[in-house]
């Protein structure tokens, strides 16, 4: 790297506090695989006055939709077999029902749950978890559009999608996600996967939010007490550049 390059970035990183203001953040520059400068600012828990670093770790959320289709994929390789599953698991709806593959495009026609939870008068920092999120799936009766037609990011389409898995397969998902890493161990990506079966697995042994569920959607719901660990440095070890 030369010298006007570092001094470059140098003066870009002393901006970012300003440009981004809040508690802090982390950032790390990547050309042609090679990492060119981390840089970390402000507080990641500022009650606890733990500072940001480049080592930080951040939850994974609206990453994990790609490893739930992953998944999906291993199990089923022809999603529309779990059609059926996933007709039944909305059965107010009237008219046709998405398909799985419509879920895993976002192209479902459901309308976000927690968005609708918001229009029914919750409070945007209530609590919204496994039965929160249940009774307001289960009380779809319509859809914005007609399935596959058009594009909606839908967060509730991951749960569904990750639930009928649950249910056809008989296995824990954190079990079908741990699994897609056996043949990659050591690399990036493979300890990306571990961190998150690792997020799932403490999810399923505290009653976790939906933030851990997989539905890609953060709430101030009180998380289980070993989360923070998992997700710390002390945890898994990982750092802003395995992901």
């Amino acid at each position: 790297m030369t010298d006007s390059l570092s001094a470059r970035l140098d003066r870009a990183l002393q901006v970012l506090p300003r440009n981004h203001p809040g508690p802090g953040g982390a950032v790390a520059v990547v050309r042609a695989g090679e990492v060119l400068v981390r840089h970390g600012w402000g507080w990641a828990n500022a009650e606890r006055r733990i500072p940001f670093t480049p080592s930080s770790l951040f939850r994974m959320c609206s990453i994990t939709k790609q490893f739930t289709c992953a998944a999906l994929l291993d199990a089923f390789p022809d999603p529309s077999v779990l059609d059926a599953d996933l007709r039944a698991r909305l059965p107010r709806l009237a008219g046709p029902a998405p398909g799985v593959r419509d879920l895993c495009h976002n192209q479902s026609g459901l309308r976000d749950y927690w968005a609708v939870a918001m229009l029914h008068g919750s409070p945007v920092e209530a609590p919204f978890g496994d039965v929160e999120a249940a009774r307001v799936i289960a009380g779809t009766a319509s859809l914005q559009f007609q399935p596959g037609t058009r594009y909606s990011y839908c967060n509730q389409n991951f749960r569904l999608l990750s639930e009928v898995l649950e249910a056809r397969t008989g296995r824990p998902f954190a079990d079908l996600v741990a699994y897609l890493d056996a043949a990659d161990k050591g690399t990036p990506q493979a300890r990306a996967l571990a961190r998150l079966g690792i997020e799932l697995r403490t999810a399923e042994q505290g009653k976790a939010s939906d933030t851990l569920k997989l539905t890609s959607w953060f709430t101030r719901e009180q998380q289980p007490a070993d989360a923070e660990w998992v997700l710390s440095e002390e945890g898994e070890g990982q750092d802003l550049n395995d992901l």
